[in-house]
């Protein structure tokens, strides 16, 4: 009879934490910067966990420059959904804009380099993630 109650113990407790694993994948691939229901890549939730960490303070969760430090800068970070401007740069651009700062691309000195935080496949994942922010209506309809 122990044996009995113990297994059916056993079983509840395995579907519970199989049910809370299996929910918690789906939520992860399930969110974009604007809301929309899209999956994300491996590379794309990756870099969302750098750039929420990292990056949010000024270019603002949905990256349109409004940070919560965005106020305190004097020239305010660039608006990373402003697709016309972010299509202007190449996978490459992107990346040496984060690794080497705006300074390093002729840019605003405020921006930081993270060339020495982050290695270089991170700063790929950051690139992936950004290019999230710039193709919104893309996004929204499937398409990209």
């Amino acid at each position: 009879m122990t044996f009995i109650k113990f297994s059916v113990v056993l079983v509840t407790i395995s579907l519970i934490l199989f049910s809370c694993a299996d929910s918690n994948r789906q939520r992860k691939n399930l969110s974009d910067p604007f809301g929309n229901n899209v999956s994300l890549t491996y590379e794309q939730r990756q870099g969302k966990h750098l750039y929420t960490k990292y990056c949010s303070v000024c270019h603002g969760e949905s990256g349109k420059g409004d940070g919560f430090n965005a106020y305190n800068l004097e020239i305010r970070p660039k608006n990373l959904s402003d697709s016309i401007y972010m299509k202007s740069f190449s996978d490459e651009q992107l990346f040496e804009a984060i690794a080497q700062g705006g300074r390093g691309i002729n840019k605003s000195v405020l921006m930081p380099a993270w060339g020495n935080t982050f290695k270089q496949y991170q700063i790929h994942y950051l690139v992936e993630y950004i290019k999230i922010f710039r193709q919104p209506k893309e996004i929204e309809s499937g398409q990209e």
